[in-house]
């Protein structure tokens, strides 16, 4: 079994364990895996959180002019998602002269939708403080089992 599905599997478990005992969605399911994953990333984290929020507030300002929900407000917001990432992704390869490799396309795209989608149910603060929560305990959970050396892909 490779080492990101198994993470995505065991954050989709402590992230089940997580909403059970606390409330808190952290993020969508797939998502714990994914941050657990790339923490050793922090720019790669920080563009990720900045999509979230951007596509969560351009949401929240293009709502004013039509009414959105169920299935069509997922849709809207995690295409927006990737509108927005690949926006972001264009303007920090262009100004920080970032790598541009596979993980940051790979996770930078519909994980912010997810986000996005959480943050607007219940909020910013209690969506990012969950899935800092999960993503940690899922990466200490790997790096138990494998021992220090967890490497992206």
């Amino acid at each position: 079994m490779e080492i990101l599905t198994l993470s995505i599997g065991v954050g989709v478990l402590f992230g089940f364990f997580l909403w059970e005992k606390t409330g808190l969605q952290p993020g969508g399911w797939v998502v714990p895996g994914y941050i657990a994953f790339f923490l050793s990333d922090p720019w790669l984290l920080a563009v990720l959180v900045l999509s979230s929020v951007l596509t969560l507030y351009i949401y929240r300002i293009s709502e004013f002019w039509f009414l959105s929900f169920g299935q069509r407000k997922i849709v809207f917001i995690l295409v927006l998602s990737i509108l927005i990432s690949e926006c972001v992704h264009f303007i920090t390869e262009l100004f920080l002269e970032s790598k541009s490799d596979f993980e940051s396309k790979t996770i930078g795209y519909i994980v912010p939708g997810l986000i996005a989608l959480s943050a607007e149910r219940q909020g910013v603060p209690k969506t990012l403080s969950a899935i800092f929560i999960c993503s940690v305990l899922v990466r200490l959970f790997l790096i138990f089992l494998f021992g220090e050396v967890v490497s992206v892909l």
